[in-house]
């Protein structure tokens, strides 16, 4: 639902008993365009964190069926024929096509002027908003996730058997780097090193 009277009342009345003075959003998943409206009538200022594609794209990835970066759909056309069956669209209980796509943007456009200060993990994150929907860059703000690198020198451990073993911890698609992890693996096959995978997707 794009709205909800139910859930927009449970939520004017937490802004109410706890007296919030910022709303930050970061993320829409399972809330209704409400998050947005009901803050707005109480005059509190909105920070929204985008830290994917969800507002252009529910595939939150901008990856098409085959798992290929879609630059289509971000030059502002729609793909009608890629979401009705998507991998990615998986948490979407009902057929979701070109059509509910429009509706969907069509619902952000209503409410993203209430967003006060939009919050970018990069430049080029933001520069794809800003092309897309034409958000006034006086509203947004570029936060890298983890601002502090340190370079170190890794002292690999001698192993009895001679052999590194080597986890690799978390979702592995092809929009998390599937296909490098897979060629370094390929890489590294004559050298005495084991792989294992600890998370969803499949490195086979």
């Amino acid at each position: 639902d794009f709205s909800n009277n139910t859930y927009a009342q449970i939520l004017s009345s937490i802004l109410d008993e706890f007296d919030i003075d910022i709303v930050h959003i970061n993320t829409q998943v399972g809330h209704t365009f409400d998050i947005f409206t009901v803050p707005a009538l109480k005059n509190i200022p909105i920070v929204y964190t985008v830290h994917d594609y969800f507002y252009i794209c529910p595939t939150i990835h901008l990856v098409d069926t085959r798992g290929n970066y879609c630059g289509i759909c971000m030059e502002g056309s729609t793909r009608y024929n890629c979401l009705e069956h998507h991998s990615y669209l998986s948490y979407i209980n009902f057929k979701f096509g070109g059509t509910e796509l429009d509706k969907f943007r069509k619902n952000f456009r209503a409410v993203m002027h209430h967003v006060n200060v939009f919050v970018f993990p990069s430049h080029a994150a933001k520069d794809i908003f800003l092309k897309f929907y034409g958000i006034d860059e006086r509203k947004c703000r570029v936060i890298y996730h983890g601002t502090t690198l340190l370079k170190s020198e890794t002292i690999v451990p001698e192993k009895e058997n001679g052999k590194l073993h080597v986890g690799i911890i978390g979702s592995m698609f092809t929009h998390k780097g599937k296909n490098t992890i897979q060629a370094l693996i390929s890489s590294l096959k004559k050298n005495p090193i084991k792989f294992f995978h600890f998370g969803d997707g499949d490195l086979a």
